[in-house]
Formats: structure tokens, sequence, C-alpha cells
């Protein structure tokens, strides 16, 4: 039988005398709908295993804990939270985050096989949940609800949350391997504010590797971010999926694949943006790179007027741009360069069947000395100036088979006077 928390109100007593029970059972800690309030940090999950948290709908948990956390779940292993609503006060007072990758003595510890599923977070500063500083394997997050995360403006004396002005994010994913990011809706992280580095989901820290993000919706926030902002020894991601997600009205880039990724693949992931959100686009190494092996296909950037280019490949190795629609703006021409696709410093690029249309200043556009860029079966129309435009004179480019129509009788392919080496037109 499962063990049930029956207290409501300020007891959290009552919630660490059902964990302890569920230790002593079949595991199972059962929440009936009602409001619980942990007013000072939990830490029954730290190091447990096989234990269930399952909440009945209606059920929530206020973690009133300034600048800290509500549970402490360091060294868990096969730990599952169902169900559950966790939310703190929409103030100066509120918690960082409702679970922390810390033990019973707050030193960061590693998780293995931990599961969070259809549950509901928000109104905390920074993230839902902390894990930093060592690595976690098996991590499923499923279905949930996150809105309403903020920066933290203070310095916590939370050993995981040390820096001052802390960007937020929806979902933070640092020092992982082997997890899933499924169906989950994210709205409103940082919403007016905007902090720098403030993201939807933003994956970094350490080895973070075979990853899949999946189907998930956000709204209003940063887009998706992995990698740090410069590269750091040891730091790294490898075997990233991005796959079949919804971005709407991102603050920056909707998808950033920004320093030190590896085996990334980007496909039928749609990105919408507005004229009063400038941001939305696509970034493959544009914080400094390096990025190698990745394929980017059949994604959607709709820019609607917003000051954004639609995608930028910087410090790239071997990356696949293929069969993509990028839309600028049916109105005016977008700025930040007004590129459909902007290429700096690669090796090994490959453009094939995309749509570049509506406003851009130029379709595509090669900058700095590029070795090897295959520019072939492209359809490019309504654009304001050229449709391709080589610009350096080390590029070396192979530019075939594409359809251009531009709109006021611009170059349709722009070589410049560099002495760029093209093949056939």
């Amino acid at each position: 039988m499962p063990s049930v928390v029956t207290d409501f109100g300020t007891n959290r007593d009552a919630i660490v005398s059902a964990i302890d029970a569920a230790k002593q059972g079949d595991g199972v800690v059962h929440f009936p709908a009602g409001t619980y309030e942990v007013d000072r940090v939990i830490d029954s999950l730290a190091d447990s295993d096989g234990i269930v948290l399952h909440g009945e709908p209606g059920s929530e948990i206020l973690i009133a804990v300034k600048d800290g956390s509500g549970f402490r779940i360091g060294g868990a292993k096969n730990l599952t939270i169902n169900g559950l609503d966790f939310f703190s006060t929409d103030d100066g007072d509120a918690a960082t985050n409702a679970l922390a990758g810390l033990d019973a003595a707050g030193t960061p510890k590693a998780c293995s096989i931990l599961k969070i599923i259809d549950c509901e977070f928000h109104h905390f500063k920074i993230a839902p949940w902390r894990f930093s500083s060592v690595d976690t394997d098996g991590f499923w997050c499923i279905r949930n609800s996150i809105h309403d995360i903020k920066t933290d403006l203070q310095v916590s004396s939370d050993p995981l949350l040390a820096d001052p002005d802390r960007p937020a994010s929806g979902i933070p994913m640092s020092h992982l391997t082997n997890a899933s990011y499924i169906g989950n809706e994210i709205h409103d992280v940082d919403a007016g504010r905007h902090s720098p580095g403030s993201r939807g989901m933003y994956l970094s820290g350490g080895i973070v590797s075979d990853i899949l993000i999946q189907g998930n919706m956000i709204v209003n926030s940063g887009g998706i971010k992995v990698g740090r902002q410069h590269p750091r020894p040891g730091k790294e991601a490898r075997r990233v999926m991005i796959v079949g997600n919804t971005l709407m009205d991102c603050m920056g880039a909707g998808i950033n694949l920004a320093v030190s990724v590896f085996e990334a693949t980007v496909v039928g992931n749609t990105i919408t943006s507005s004229a009063t959100v400038p941001g939305g686009w696509i970034n493959l190494g544009a914080e400094g790179g390096p990025v190698e092996d990745i394929v980017v296909t059949n994604n959607v950037v709709n820019l609607n007027g917003s000051l954004a280019g639609g995608m930028v490949v910087n410090n790239a190795v071997r990356v696949m741009v293929k069969n993509n629609r990028l839309l600028g703006s049916s109105d005016t021409p977008v700025a930040f360069g007004g590129v459909g696709i902007r290429v700096l410093g690669d090796s090994d690029i490959t453009l094939a069947g995309n749509e570049i249309t509506q406003g851009f200043v130029n379709a595509i556009r090669l900058n700095r000395a590029i070795d090897g860029c295959t520019i072939e079966g492209n359809r490019i129309w309504d654009i304001e100036l050229e449709g391709v435009e080589v610009a350096d004179t080390d590029t070396v480019a192979e530019i075939s088979d594409n359809q251009i129509a531009l709109t006021h009788g611009h170059t349709a392919i722009n070589l410049g006077t560099t002495g760029s080496d093209s093949g056939s037109l």
C-alpha cells in the first residue's frame, strides 16, 4: 500500500514521515488533492532508491524556502515524481527551485534514473530544478508544464547557485547523459525582462551526451541553447537530437548550438517570431564554436518581420543544411544583416534544397574564408539584393542548380571582386 501524506498546510514533517514510511514499504508516496507547504528543505529523498511521489489532480506543493530549494535529491536512484504541482511565491521571497541535486549535507551529488512526468513548476527563481558539478545518468522529463521562471538578482547561498544575476531556464540540463525531454510546455521564462542568457531549455556543463529534445512547446521565452557561451576544457555536448519542437516569440536564437557541440541533429522544428520580439533564428557555432557533424533539415523559421536573420553557420565543420524553409518579412527587409543563411569561416558546408524568401537582403551570404561550401538546388525569391553573395577572396564554393527570382532585379549570384573559386552557376 502507498504511504499517504495526510496533513495539509505548513507541515513538512508530514511529507518527511510519508517518505520514511515508503522506504519501509512499497516506495510510493501518495499526495491527495490539497496544498502542502514546505517551509524548510526536505532531504529525505537524498540517496534514496526506488521512491515514487504521486499526486492526485489538484495536489500542489508550495516551496516557501526563500533563495533555497524544497527537496534535496542528490544521490537518488530510480526516483519518479508524477502529477504534482510545485510552485513558489510570486515575489522576492521565491525559492530558487523545487529540486536540487544535493545530498543531505548540501554537497552536490549525482542522481541516476530520474523521471519527472506530468508535473507543473512555476514562479521559481532561476529554474524548476538544478543539477550541477556532478554527472547524472538517465533522466526522463515528460509532459511537464513549466512557466513564470525568473532571473535571480541576488547572490544565493546555495552552492549550485553561487553566481549573481544567474539567468533563468525553463529546463536546465547539465552534466547529463542519456536524457529525454518530450512533450513539455514552457512559457514565460524571464518574460518581460529577457535577461541575457535566459533560455527555455539550456543544455551545458561538463560532458552532456545522448540527449533527445522532442515535441516540446516553448513560448515567450529564450529558445533551446546547447553549449556554453565560451569554450571550456572538458565541457562539450555530443549526440544531441532536437526534433519536432515548436517555438514562438523567442528572445534571441530559437535554436542555438553555441560552443563545443558535436554530432547534433536539428530536424522538423517550427520557429515563429513576431516584429515585436527580436529573435527566432538558428545559430550553429555563432557564439564561437566549434560545432562539427551537424545536420539541420526540414525546419521552418518564420521571422514575421522580427529583427533577425534566418540562420548563422560559424566556425563549423561538416554541416548539412537541407530542405529548410526560411521566411523573413513580406513587408520590410529584416535587420541583423538581413541574411537568410550566413556562413562564416567554415569548412565542408552543404546548403541544399532550402527555400529562402520574403524580404531578406541576401538569401545566402558567404563571409570570411570558407574551405568548401556546396550551394545547390535552393529555391530563392522575393529577396531585396543578391540571391547568393560570396564575399571573401579565399572562399571555395560550388554553386549549382539553384532557382533564383529577385524582386528588384538585382544580382542573382554575386561573386564580387574577390576572386572566389566558383563552380558551375
